[in-house]
């Protein structure tokens, strides 16, 4: 394979299929292609996989899952998207129908750093949707993945670091080619949305348990931040995300604030979101949070944070447009 086949020897996701010829529960469509081989969310449609020119693959099929016959063979016409964040698969012809059901259309390639997550790394100017994170889950509701629970538009110059079921973010290409984000305290420039947040306990050295008495609902988290004795809460407004309307703050540390988090060596930090994660304002931190509800009930924070404190007025400008580009599936 040339170097745009080599391109396509990654995993892809896009939004669900589902076919007669596969299990009715498959929550997620993923491609897996290799130099030799193909499948359909790993063992689904499993083929032999080779170039046949520049822009046509060929599928064998090696096994019955997924409905084809051992041997079915198809031809695929492929492109990439020019910044290389999208392929398009066309069946030209496929002896199996549904392998040419459910692989043909546009997806989103994952060129994640991080092995163990699909993100998608590298963005062009265009629009994404999740895949992961699922800020509509209910308490006591089954996870599973929902292709498109958050879709955005981003310009170019932005990057998708992290795809989870309660978190999803987006950083500067500068940041995500930087190094490894989080090592030790410092946040690259991001957004970071998080699903279900609670107010984090304050006066427990920074333990991951939600603030009693403190409710979830944005208004009421608002109401929380606003009071909070380790901040100093600027309103910024309001704007409207996917039609819902979200409160804006911008937050940094009270001067008279001296708990710590611990770590080596302990750090001056104020606690502010808990879920399934832990959320503080860092001594020297500047950072905008956006809170709104969900229509089924759930709150989401969003997070403006730069790794300088002194460049977040010039992250805010970027970031605030890519905000204003989320819609939340329901």
């Amino acid at each position: 394979m040339g170097y745009g086949a080599a391109w396509l020897r990654r995993t892809s996701a896009g939004a669900v299929r589902q076919h007669p010829d596969i299990s009715a529960s498959q929550d997620r469509s993923i491609l897996t292609l290799t130099a030799s081989s193909f499948a359909y969310n790993d063992s689904y449609l499993v083929s032999t996989a080779s170039s046949q020119d520049a822009d046509t693959i060929q599928l064998v099929a090696r096994n019955i899952a997924g409905g084809c016959a051992v041997g079915d063979i198809g031809l695929y016409s492929w492109a990439i998207s020019p910044g290389g964040s999208k392929l398009t698969l066309t069946a030209d012809n496929d002896a199996c129908e549904s392998r040419a059901a459910l692989i043909a259309g546009e997806w989103q390639r994952s060129a994640c750093k991080n092995t163990e997550n699909l993100c998608l790394g590298t963005l062009e100017a265009g629009r994404y949707s999740s895949q992961f994170f699922t800020p509509a889950l209910k308490a006591g509701e089954t996870w599973r993945a929902d292709f498109g629970a958050l879709s955005y538009t981003v310009p170019d110059g932005w990057a998708n670091q992290g795809d989870w079921p309660a978190t999803y973010a987006l950083t500067t290409q500068a940041a995500y080619a930087s190094g490894a984000p989080y090592e030790g305290r410092v946040v690259p420039d991001e957004i970071t949305l998080l699903a279900r947040p609670a107010a984090a306990i304050l006066h427990a050295n920074c333990a991951e348990e939600p603030e009693p008495g403190v409710g979830t609902s944005a208004q009421e988290l608002v109401a929380w931040i606003t009071s909070h004795p380790g901040l100093i809460a600027t309103p910024a407004g309001s704007m409207k995300i996917d039609g819902l309307d979200a409160t804006i703050i911008d937050l940094r540390l009270s001067p008279d604030w001296t708990e710590t988090c611990p770590d080596q060596p302990p750090f001056i930090a104020a606690p502010l979101y808990v879920g399934e994660y832990h959320w503080s304002v860092n001594e020297g931190d500047r950072i905008r949070t956006v809170l709104l509800d969900l229509p089924g009930g759930n709150a989401v924070a969003i997070i403006v944070d730069s790794e300088d404190p002194a460049t977040l007025d010039a992250l805010v400008n970027q970031a605030m447009p890519i905000i204003s580009s989320f819609d939340f599936t329901p």
